[in-house]
């Protein structure tokens, strides 16, 4: 009976702690328009309000594309900028062969 009280206590306090999570994610996104970091060479930080706006609440799987399947692509394109400012674009770049990313480069700016 005690570790079912305790199990209890743990389960609503961990969806307490959910709940303000998704209070003050919900309160970033309205009040304030949060600027897009601009990823450098190098790794750099984010800010707290830049996380809570544009990191999803779940991340999921659907169709094969994380969070909402092929069609959505503002998701995931929030979560790869905040992603790519942590890690560097110097680090991003070793994940594709030289030649992907020229052929990138030419179609997006000719």
């Amino acid at each position: 009976e005690r570790d079912g009280v305790r199990g209890r206590k743990a389960t609503e306090r961990g969806h307490w702690t959910e709940n303000r999570v998704a209070l003050r994610r919900e309160r970033i996104v309205k009040k304030e328009q949060v600027e897009l970091p601009i990823p450098d060479v190098k790794p750099g930080p984010i800010t707290v309000e830049q996380f809570m706006a544009l990191t999803p609440e779940k991340l999921e799987l659907v169709g094969g594309y994380l969070i909402d399947g092929p069609k959505d692509h503002a998701a995931r394109l929030k979560l790869l900028v905040i992603l790519l400012t942590n890690v560097g674009l110097t680090e991003a770049v070793r994940l594709a062969p030289r030649g992907r990313w020229e052929n990138a480069l030419r179609e997006t700016y000719g």
